[in-house]
């Protein structure tokens, strides 16, 4: 396997990092939509909401991102 080394990264794991991020942005898009749906008041999200959900799926990129980079080939954390 291509892993990568500890305190680098590669292109798997940008890859994998923005698949997370996107991940997130959808299903959590997805449970807050569903709720405002169903909530009394029925009032869809705001842009505000969206721009939290953004924020909330590139903050899961950095720590996946973050987690791969203090990890190395054998997927110790913290282990050089």
């Amino acid at each position: 396997m291509n892993e990568s080394k500890f305190l680098k990264l590669n292109l798997k794991d940008l890859a994998k990092s923005a698949i997370i991020a996107g991940l997130t942005v959808v299903v959590t898009g997805a449970i807050t939509i569903l709720s405002a749906i169903t909530d009394a008041t029925g009032q869809l999200p705001t842009l505000e909401d969206f721009c939290k959900l953004l924020i909330s799926g590139l903050i899961a990129g950095a720590i996946y991102l973050l987690k791969n980079l203090l990890s190395n080939e054998n997927k110790e954390f913290l282990k050089g």
